[in-house]
């Protein structure tokens, strides 16, 4: 099973969960990929420890802070299951059930985006507000068989451990996490596919009057210049749609990541080996996008709203879509992952 986490931490994302007794985590362990980090420790060194120069760090302390694009390795969420400050040691009876019900909730949301693709990775750990029972109770109601929450430093599970294990939700290790890492992970090459470097580059040639630089212009900015958006908006450039090749072998493998995960962003990969199936209705849809495309500022040019049942593969389509204009070497391509953004304010 420990080789099945392997593949697994490469394919999906990945969550690392740890107690108030961090520091003994590897400098390495804290280096690698994480989609986002969970803790019950409320220190900003906790933080600060996670950033680095692949990746910008954002604490969140509230359940309702906990949006759709959370799962952002490059602009990490760092979960605070305990708010921004300690519980005081004064604190009464109600105070202590305010506190011990705020984790909670946010460990139930951790566990509902996990629910739909991931897995857990947590350094174990026993406390007050957040025990076995608490974390049992969160994860009870993910998918039996799935394996999804990985219990590190456990040599001996207790009743509420073994419990997510005989439902096939999780699995403990004896090893503490720094030696797995040690052991299994780094030696691996990996890296963020466009850290190197300080700019992206990509197509851009729509606005030109002259038809040979019309297409195949490519264009280069800072990567700083998207400081502000790069935590909703990801802009489309050549390392992104080539940084993934699958090894020999392992085709199925990336072929189930692809449709469960796609459902969180575009799984670019997949749409280089052809892992999405094409409907009739693209090839309509393709045809209004250009049309838009080709009379941008002009009246009666409206956006696009794509609808259907949930399950039609809508998501799959526009990234697709997406993918196609961004090959034409045209036209730039944007996309962006968050309900909660208002394009009229």
């Amino acid at each position: 099973m420990k080789q099945d986490l392997l593949q697994r931490m490469e394919l999906e994302p990945c969550i690392l969960m740890t107690g108030k007794s961090y520091t003994h985590l590897s400098q390495d362990v804290i280096d690698y990929r994480w989609n986002m980090a969970v803790t019950t420790s409320c220190e900003l060194k906790f933080s600060v420890a996670f950033k680095n120069d692949g990746r910008m760090v954002r604490d969140v302390f509230d359940a309702s802070d906990m949006q759709a694009n959370m799962l952002n390795r490059r602009n990490l969420h760092v979960v605070k299951l305990c708010g921004e400050k300690e519980l005081e040691a004064d604190a009464d009876e109600f105070e202590r059930e305010d506190y011990a019900e705020h984790a909670v909730k946010i460990l139930e949301k951790v566990a509902g985006i996990i629910r739909q693709g991931g897995i857990l990775i947590i350094e174990d750990f026993q406390e007050d507000i957040v025990s076995h029972q608490v974390m049992r109770r969160a994860f009870k109601n993910l998918y039996e068989g799935q394996k999804q929450v990985f219990f590190f430093h456990c040599p001996d599970p207790d009743k509420y451990v073994k419990d997510l294990m005989n439902h096939g939700i999780a699995l403990a290790f004896p090893e503490s996490f720094n030696e797995y890492f040690q052991q299994n992970l780094l030696d691996e090459e990996w890296d963020y596919g466009e850290s190197e470097g300080k700019t992206l580059r990509f197509y851009v040639g729509a606005g030109s009057k002259d038809k040979a630089v019309q297409k195949d212009t490519v264009v280069e900015i800072e990567k700083s210049e998207l400081l502000e958006t790069d935590s909703f908006a990801q802009l489309l450039h050549i390392n992104l749609m080539q940084e993934v090749r699958i090894p020999n072998g392992m085709k199925t493998d990336y072929f189930y990541s692809f449709l469960k995960n796609s459902i969180r962003g575009p799984q670019w990969y997949g749409y280089e080996y052809g892992f999405n199936l094409h409907r009739a209705f693209e090839d309509d849809l393709y045809k209004k996008v250009k049309k838009g495309l080709e009379n941008v500022g002009r009246q009666g040019n409206k956006p696009l709203l794509l609808t259907g049942q949930t399950g039609t593969g809508k998501s799959i389509a526009i990234a697709a879509l997406a993918r196609k204009i961004f090959w034409e070497k045209k036209y730039p391509v944007i996309f962006i992952n968050d309900p909660e953004i208002n394009f009229y304010a």
